[in-house]
């Protein structure tokens, strides 16, 4: 039997170390969005992830063009949906609090798209300068833009994301959050609250103890 060329094998193996990669960042997201289907838990629980049977909730707040956010959506949450969420026992609420994004990305949830235009949103928060180029980013990521920017320019979800940037601030005050330590990203968990950036490590130190209890 002839034996593979050294050439071969090193596209597999270089083949295998792009699909581990591509795993380990988005493999827990992807399964969690295909597996779960979501019925509505509340208005304020619009866009979420994981089983709507699990034992803890987390909420995350935040902002779209926070540095700070996007360090955590691109290092941090992957090891959590993998390691909590596409196990069932997390879920976790997505809270977009500056209104342009936030209508933006309910208005892509309607058609489905809500993970994909975050993702979008987040990659380029930095370069949008003006309301066209979330028409652009909807095309991109296959959304039908006329029915997007009917949504979008209608402001149905205006109240939405201003409700949820005031219980942003409701839950800063009821956990006694010092001044300076208010931002985002801010993170409910269970009945306790986290702001600023945060380790894996820490985060799921705290979800171990709302699990245990």
């Amino acid at each position: 039997m002839k034996k593979p060329s050294s050439q071969i094998i090193i596209i597999v193996v270089l083949a295998l170390m792009v699909l581990g990669f591509a795993y380990n960042k988005w493999g827990g997201i992807i399964a969690a969005s295909i597996k779960y289907k979501f019925t509505r838990t509340s208005d304020r629980d619009l866009l979420q992830i994981g089983d709507i049977n699990a034992k803890l909730k987390i909420v995350e707040y935040y902002s779209y063009d926070c540095e700070y956010c996007k360090i955590f959506e691109d290092e941090i949450k992957p090891k959590i949906v993998r390691n909590y969420i596409s196990d069932s026992r997390v879920r976790w609420v997505f809270r977009p609090v500056d209104p342009d994004f936030g209508i933006a990305v309910l208005c892509a949830n309607e058609q489905g798209k809500f993970l994909n235009y975050h993702d979008s949103i987040f990659r380029h928060a930095s370069i949008i300068s003006k309301e066209e180029d979330l028409k652009v980013i909807a095309r991109n990521v296959g959304i039908n833009e006329e029915v997007f920017w009917r949504c979008y320019s209608s402001g149905k979800y205006e109240t939405m994301v201003i409700r949820w940037y005031n219980d942003l601030i409701s839950d800063l005050r009821k956990h006694k959050i010092a001044e300076d330590k208010r931002g985002t990203p801010a993170f409910l968990i269970g009945d306790e609250m986290i702001t600023g950036m945060q380790s894996y490590d820490v985060i799921a130190a705290m979800i171990e103890e709302k699990l245990k209890k």
